[in-house]
């Protein structure tokens, strides 16, 4: 049986997602696109996560699942990359090819042993460094303000 603690933070944890999701949702249909990808992309979840092995476990604990972080959450914004250029070949195959690479990339970190946080901090900058590039420069997406639908026919 559940524990009234694990339900507590299993219900707080809910609460916390939902309403960042919902002001996330808000605030880029009124500041556009990209205001809303940087919010989304702000680990909020990873945040609640460490404070509740913290709690459930102890610091210590907490501290050493912050090491591989930085490297880890770049590979996820390179996931969305991946999905946003195999996307064009369909849904199925930009969620399949990201969601492998991703597995292959943080399954490779996990099994290193990677236990030096500021070599995890460095290559995590350079790898977020150039998924942004390549989303900026590479695929020229546009900026919608207002939260603007374009559609364009094919």
């Amino acid at each position: 049986m559940l524990s009234d603690s694990l339900l507590l933070h299993l219900a707080l944890a809910f609460a916390v997602g939902s309403l960042w999701v919902i002001l996330v949702t808000v605030l880029s249909e009124k500041k556009g696109s990209r205001f809303g990808g940087v919010l989304a992309g702000i680990p909020s979840t990873s945040a609640l996560a460490f404070l509740f092995i913290g709690i459930n476990q102890s610091s210590a604990a907490a501290v050493q699942a912050t090491t591989v972080f930085p490297l880890v959450i770049s590979f996820t914004c390179a996931y969305v990359l991946f999905y946003a250029v195999f996307a064009k070949k369909g849904f199925a195959i930009g969620l399949s090819i990201s969601l492998l690479m991703w597995l292959t990339v943080s399954g490779v970190i996990v099994l290193s042993g990677l236990k030096n946080f500021t070599l995890s901090l460095v290559c995590g900058i350079l790898v977020s460094a150039a998924t942004f590039y390549a989303f900026d420069k590479r695929l020229r997406l546009k900026n919608f303000p207002g939260g603007e639908k374009k559609i364009h026919p094919h």
